[in-house]
């Protein structure tokens, strides 16, 4: 009917305050025809699951929270100098063998002038693959410790195929474990091309949504110009679903 059931705000800290959610993906985790969990990414890089489960709207809520009774996400994003990277595109999911979800994501933002100037522009964005554990205590806090890298190794022209393409480094088996052979719980991407120079840095980002295709991922990044008749560019990547 369209009437309001239920509306959920996550309790947060003042530091993520000013905010605004992304377009949301649900989950039917026991297949009853009905949404039991929600995933959003947020303007401040926050991913955030929300508990549908209950046959009492009143108990819906953000699925976890710290020791401290605070709403906490699954993942909040940030480049290599902590600085959060925003999360306006669409979340896709799938379940591995062990029929854990995992949140597919790409950060970046095209919605004002100023993410089109510099510095802002230069900002490195990312490709993400998380696992959701279950729980709060399975939340990632640390990308360069629980997530695997992967990396663009090439980028140039083909003369065959008539244009710019590159490519991603290799999995290699056994790669998704840490060097004590614990299991990374997912994986991300920079998007910036070799030699990996702050001239790369070129505002390659995605607002879309990821595309899940069996075992693979697909995605359309974007590199805006500064130019109003140059309509930029960009690439269609596809990586492993699980390994990057």
């Amino acid at each position: 009917t369209g009437v309001l059931i239920r509306s959920l705000t996550p309790n947060l800290t003042s530091a993520q305050t000013s905010n605004g959610l992304s377009a949301a993906t649900g989950i039917d985790n026991n297949i009853d025809g009905k949404i039991d969990y929600v995933y959003a990414g947020d303007i401040k890089g926050n991913i955030w699951k929300f508990d549908l489960s209950s046959t009492v709207p009143s108990n819906w809520k953000v699925a976890y929270k710290d020791g401290s009774n605070i709403d906490v996400p699954i993942f909040s994003a940030k480049d290599s100098s902590d600085k959060p990277q925003p999360i306006t595109g669409g979340i896709a999911i799938s379940f591995d063998a062990s029929l854990k979800p995992w949140v597919f994501f790409g950060t970046g933002s095209y919605l004002t002038l100023a993410d089109i100037q510099l510095p802002k522009t230069k900002d490195v964005q990312t490709w993400y693959g998380i696992r959701d554990e279950g729980t709060a205590a399975g939340v990632v806090s640390n990308r360069s410790t629980e997530l695997k890298k992967r990396a663009i190794v090439y980028a140039g022209y083909s003369a065959t195929l008539k244009r710019t393409v590159r490519a991603v480094e290799p999995e290699v088996p056994g790669d998704m474990k840490d060097g004590n052979g614990v299991a990374y719980k997912g994986w991300y991407m920079d998007l910036i091309n070799p030699p990996f120079q702050a001239d790369q840095q070129l505002g390659e980002r995605i607002v879309g949504t990821s595309v899940v295709r069996g075992e693979r991922l697909l995605v359309s990044s974007i590199t805006p110009s500064l130019d109003p008749c140059n309509e930029g560019r960009g690439f269609i990547n596809e990586v492993g679903l699980f390994t990057g």
